[in-house]
């Protein structure tokens, strides 16, 4: 990105940080009011993040993705969460399903939720949700998985070291929770403080010293360093080597597509704030 795109993008972000924040009122400091404008409410971010979700299945994405590293404590709870059923025998007896006449005549499609909760009900069986971190897990997982697929197919090298990987769903999950890790709980870089910029002093040609601010060359503007490949490596369990040769790849354009996501939710939260 250009350098004063990248500045607009951390201005973005800082203030969306400081700004989903409220909505976890025990991180907030307890301070008194300073007067001025009136400051947003957590019920007005809440509801910036619900019109900035609205749209396209990537639309909701994005602002899941942004909420996972600024606002984690709405990921927070069991990943798999059953949902108690009454016996089949029972059900009609007790009514959990509404009758005939308290039906909407609006049709219900068969792959909805309700739909699927209803018809567990009948068969007397447990239904199950999935936690809003687990569906991402399970996205980045498939993605991770194609490309590995692909990847395998290039040389007969590379499928002799993935194809044993292809089918392991547990590690798949690990590289996959790996990537939202790093991306969640990133580390700020030593030189620019997590800014992703530097000031610097310049004399122009009037030999007057003007402040400009530079990208940060550590971090390449991003303010954060990523993990190295051991780490990553340290994460799913498995050699470092393997994992530089063969997956440290598709953990990058992992990174980078959940980054590219966090960009687009954040221009869509501020224009819903109209800043």
């Amino acid at each position: 990105m250009s350098g004063a795109g990248s500045f607009d993008d951390a201005d973005r972000l800082g203030g969306a940080a400081k700004l989903l924040a409220r909505l976890a009122p025990k991180s907030m400091p307890r301070m008194p009011g300073q007067g001025g404008i009136p400051s947003l409410t957590p019920q007005d971010i809440a509801a910036a993040l619900g019109l900035a979700a609205r749209g396209s299945v990537r639309d909701r994405l994005a602002v899941e993705v942004l909420c996972l590293r600024h606002w984690p404590e709405a990921f927070e709870g069991p990943e798999v969460r059953k949902v108690a059923a009454v016996p089949a025998s029972a059900a009609d007896a007790s009514s959990p399903i509404p009758g005939r006449e308290g039906v909407s005549r609006r049709r219900v499609s068969p792959e909805s939720d309700v739909a699927k909760r209803v018809a567990a009900c009948r068969r007397g069986v447990q239904a199950v949700e999935y936690s809003r971190k687990l569906r991402l897990v399970a996205l980045v997982a498939a993605r991770a998985r194609r490309q590995a697929q692909a990847l395998a197919q290039s040389s007969p090298e590379a499928e002799a070291a993935l194809a044993p990987r292809i089918a392991q769903d547990a590690f798949w999950g690990g590289v996959a929770r790996a990537v939202l890790a790093e991306y969640a709980q990133p580390r700020p870089c030593a030189e620019c403080k997590g800014v992703g910029h530097r000031l610097r002093l310049v004399a122009d040609t009037t030999r007057k010293v003007r402040a400009d601010f530079a990208s940060c060359e550590g971090c390449h503007g991003q303010g954060t360093t990523a993990w190295s490949y051991k780490r990553r490596a340290k994460a799913v369990g498995v050699r470092g080597e393997f994992y530089r040769v063969w997956i440290n790849a598709l953990h990058e354009r992992e990174l980078a597509v959940l980054r590219e996501l966090e960009r687009e939710a954040l221009r869509r939260f501020s224009q819903r704030l109209g800043r």
